[in-house]
């Protein structure tokens, strides 16, 4: 079974990553952590899941931040940042601090699934 943590503050969006998982089957776990303070206690509590999809723009705790504090802790952890409002330079930044990838919001209903599936195909 495969797992995700979800670190996202938008009710849309978790809901939105539910309805991309259930294109994939039962065979997924997703636990959501609605700022970095709970992604960090899940990740330090918890088996590490086997993708953890990463909002920025959070309270308490930002996903760079995130970021940073699992730096050298990733334990082959895959983290793809899935936020808005990003320039380049930006997007090189959390790709040098340690994430896999980067997905722009908003993004298509198909883009999701087809970044999902690309990460969690291994794991199903």
């Amino acid at each position: 079974m495969c797992s995700l943590l979800l670190v996202d503050d938008s009710d849309t969006d978790v809901f939105l990553v539910e309805s991309a998982l259930a294109e994939f089957g039962a065979s997924f776990k997703m636990e959501v952590a609605r700022d970095g303070v709970e992604a960090i206690e899940a990740l330090q509590t918890g088996p590490d899941p086997d993708l953890v999809l990463l909002d920025v723009n959070m309270p308490r705790m930002n996903g760079l931040e995130v970021l940073q504090a699992l730096n050298g802790n990733m334990r082959g952890m895959r983290v793809v940042v899935w936020s808005s409002g990003w320039q380049a330079r930006d997007v090189q930044g959390v790709l040098d601090a340690g994430a896999k990838a980067y997905l722009q919001k908003p993004s298509s209903y198909r883009a999701l699934v087809t970044l999902l599936g690309s990460f969690l195909q291994d794991c199903a």
